[in-house]
């Protein structure tokens, strides 16, 4: 990648700028043999000695974002490059570190194998370093900016890793943990990032500092408790107390995040994790205390849309109250009667309580006729389901509800429409 030169165009000195801009690339990368030869013919040509450290502002932006790109490409295609060279690394800017993570986390979705002992030591070392210990995250400023950029990268890429329990030992994943832990504690003061209004929570929360922190701790944990199942170990318990307990302090600063990521992740939470401690933290989330946080839960879990006899049970008033809500995002419209419909279907109650055909009489009964809609195209899509044999018995039923609700009364043009999709 390096060997090929900057892709924009060079005007003049075209050898000699090229030589000096490989040379750039080399300089950090010294350590190594090949590079370091590398290194000294393009200084047979430029005939200078590049700075130990050059400040990364020097650089013109498309410079330095071409830099980014190949240094992120190189370590993408061949992982040890990093391995080689991480102690060079250290003395890089927000901008580059950055990269590397990416870099990094791309190498591993595609399948190679990625130095998490060194990996995971580096990041110590760089976030106990200056201006990460030094930086006041309460104010609005660009170097807040750009470290929220590195520990969201290396975030991501702790999130990949702990989705494959096979590749990182069980110190590791400590290791990753605490490295998680301590970046919440860098950021707890900072404020949430603006929120796009047509982009929505979800998306808010996939691309902020605290949602992919959030996120990562969530998988540490699940990948915790299930090593423990397997392996028979002990240390999802103490381990999940002090994620659990970075959780509710994130709940009490307000962070948005929380709640999307709580709603994403409810399943799992729920039935994996902590039951006890999920039911707890839902009685504290309503439109009564704050529409926004409640709207940020239900965006989460409409948007995985994963729901059950127990979940729909849990959040039974959840339900009621979002049928009188307009989402953004139309499709969580949608869904949220989707999740209805299948309450019907599989007949969700809590002892005779037959609650899942309570909230959907409601909607048949009160309901408007654009969800009156969505039902019946739903199980249209439905009808050639493998499960078929099932719930077809509740579909009939379900016509007989749409007969005796508008056979009384003289149908508008638009209700015959909707009517006729029976």
């Amino acid at each position: 990648m390096i060997g090929t030169g900057p892709t924009y165009e060079l005007k003049k000195d075209v050898e000699k700028q090229t030589a000096y801009w490989k040379q750039e690339w080399y300089k950090m990368m010294l350590k190594d043999e090949e590079f370091a030869r590398l290194y000294e013919e393009c200084k047979q040509v430029t005939h200078v000695e590049i700075p130990e450290k050059k400040d990364v502002a020097s650089f013109s932006w498309v410079d330095r974002h071409e830099k980014e790109n190949k240094l992120q490409k190189s370590i993408e295609q061949d992982p040890n490059v990093f391995t080689k060279n991480n102690t060079e690394y250290l003395s890089l800017s927000f901008e580059y570190i950055t990269a590397i993570f990416f870099g990094l986390r791309e190498a591993w979705k595609n399948g190679k194998e990625v130095p998490w002992e060194d990996i995971l030591n580096f990041a110590e070392k760089y976030l106990s370093s200056s201006p990460f210990t030094e930086i006041d995250f309460s104010s609005d400023s660009d170097q807040k900016g750009k470290i929220g950029y590195v520990i969201s990268a290396l975030a991501q890429l702790i999130e990949e890793g702990a989705k494959e329990d096979r590749y990182m030992s069980g110190s590791q994943i400590l290791k990753a943990q605490a490295l998680l832990l301590n970046s919440v504690k860098l950021i707890i003061t900072a404020k949430d990032e603006e929120l796009s209004e047509e982009n929505g929570y979800v998306i808010h929360a996939s691309n902020t500092t605290y949602g992919t922190t959030i996120s990562a701790l969530f998988h540490i944990a699940y990948l915790l408790k299930n090593r423990d199942k397997k392996n028979q170990t002990n240390d999802f318990e103490t381990n999940w107390e002090l994620i659990r307990e970075c959780f509710e302090v994130l709940f009490k600063e307000g962070a948005i995040d929380m709640y999307v990521l709580l709603g994403r992740y409810l399943p799992w939470f729920y039935h994996v994790l902590d039951k006890q401690w999920t039911k707890d933290t839902l009685k504290k989330i309503s439109p009564d205390i704050s529409e926004k946080k409640w709207v940020a839960f239900m965006e989460g879990y409409l948007f995985n849309s994963q729901v059950n006899n127990e979940i729909f049970i849990l959040l039974e008033n959840h339900y009621r109250v979002a049928l009188n809500y307009s989402f953004k995002d139309k499709q969580l419209n949608i869904r949220l009667l989707q999740n209805i419909a299948l309450g019907y279907l599989w007949d969700f109650k809590e002892e005779k309580k037959h609650i899942g055909e309570q909230i959907f009489r409601e909607v048949i009964e009160k309901g408007s006729l654009k969800q009156v809609e969505s039902i019946i195209d739903f199980f249209w899509h439905e009808r050639d389901s493998s499960v078929r044999a099932r719930i077809w018995p509740r579909i009939k039923i379900f016509w007989g509800m749409m007969y005796q609700s508008y056979k009384v009364k003289s149908l508008t043009e638009e209700e015959k429409k909707v009517v006729s999709g029976l």
